[in-house]
């Protein structure tokens, strides 16, 4: 049987503690899940100083699964050992749209750790039911100061965010446009205003970039959309299933306000999923995904999925029985779910109100 060697990167075990090897195996079994590939039974192993994530299959990795595996958020290299225990590396470049500095400049106080943010994207474009013919696009419609949309645009995504609060809101679009700027990006911004559903205007702004002029002439962009606004009218927002994937970090307990003092997210995060899903799953494409992370301390994984049942999610195959649990600090237990649509509810998907 052929055996591989994925070398871990340093930072896992800082991000995810003890449970580190639950959260890579159950990662890089996702993967392999996700084009058929059986890995088989995986440990973490220490070879020459770092450390190692180690698996046999049945057969040769194919290309899907090479492929898979290289885009990992917590491996830099896959390796196959042959019978004299040389290491062969057989991971292909990975794909990257902008340089990875648009992960990690940002420092504030409260940021989700991007390792983590990546694992909930690289984890939702493997759980998408049909490929995106069209380049994917991902909603957050919690977006904080942007740490997903971050990813997304570094992955190669469309991205588009949702945010109450006006500082926060300021600070990602003054961080985007010069980042943009130092890097030579040739871009245009757009500022604009739209209505909720209560016909309050809310701001916004779109950035339309492009990494080269040869890119720009073949017309191939991607696109930013940022929204100050109640993660609750998302569907006066947005286009109708105009998203593949919506990826939210629940607030962990810590309440949100808008200038405007409405209160969805004013909310225990179960009440804001009751206030909110209808709107996200407007946005959400029929063959979409949703990714959740959440404080198991404020809200436990059997009401959240007790919760999704009743709104027609089902939790994805590829990812039921694996663990992704592991503790932040004392007051947060984080675990992640990620939800499809059920066959029986599919064809009931619209919010209570919808944008004119």
């Amino acid at each position: 049987m052929p055996e591989y060697l994925a070398l871990v990167r340093p930072s896992v075990n800082r991000i995810y503690g003890r449970a580190a090897g639950s959260v890579i195996s159950a990662e890089a079994t996702t993967l392999g899940r996700s084009v058929g590939e059986d890995l088989g039974v995986m440990s973490l192993k220490y070879l020459a100083g770092p450390e190692w994530l180690s698996f046999s299959t049945s057969s040769e990795l194919g290309p899907a699964a090479i492929s898979r595996l290289a885009g990992s958020s917590s491996l830099l290299g896959v390796f196959r050992k042959t019978a004299d225990d040389a290491l062969i590396p057989v991971s292909v470049a990975r794909e990257e749209c902008v340089p990875d500095s648009i992960m990690s400049i940002q420092r504030y106080k409260g940021k989700t750790n991007e390792t983590f943010t990546r694992l909930m994207v690289t984890l939702g474009l493997a759980c998408l039911d049909d490929s995106p013919t069209t380049v994917p696009r991902i909603l957050d419609p919690v977006a904080g100061r942007g740490t997903t949309l971050n990813v997304g645009a570094y992955i190669g995504c469309d991205v588009s965010g949702i945010e109450m609060d006006k500082s926060d809101f300021e600070q990602y679009r003054t961080f985007i446009v010069r980042w943009l700027k130092d890097n030579r990006f040739r871009f245009a911004e757009e500022q604009f205003q739209v209505p909720g559903r209560d016909r309050s205007l809310n701001r916004g702004f779109a950035v339309r970039y492009s990494p080269n002029k040869a890119a720009e002439r073949s017309g191939h962009f991607r696109h930013i959309r940022f929204v100050n606004g109640d993660t609750a009218d998302a569907s006066a927002f947005f286009k109708s299933r105009g998203h593949d994937l919506v990826i939210a970090d629940l607030p962990y307990g810590v309440q949100h306000r808008s200038a405007a003092g409405r209160s969805s997210t004013d909310l225990s995060p179960l009440s804001m999923l009751v206030a909110a899903m209808p709107s996200w799953l407007w946005c959400l494409k029929r063959t979409g995904a949703i990714v959740l992370a959440f404080n198991t301390l404020t809200l436990s994984r059997s009401d959240l999925i007790d919760f999704a049942s009743d709104c027609g999610l089902v939790e994805h195959p590829l990812t039921v029985g694996l663990g992704f649990a592991h503790q932040v600090d004392a007051s947060i237990s984080r675990d992640l779910v990620i939800l499809r649509h059920s066959s029986v509810h599919a064809a009931d998907l619209s919010p209570a109100a919808e944008p004119d």
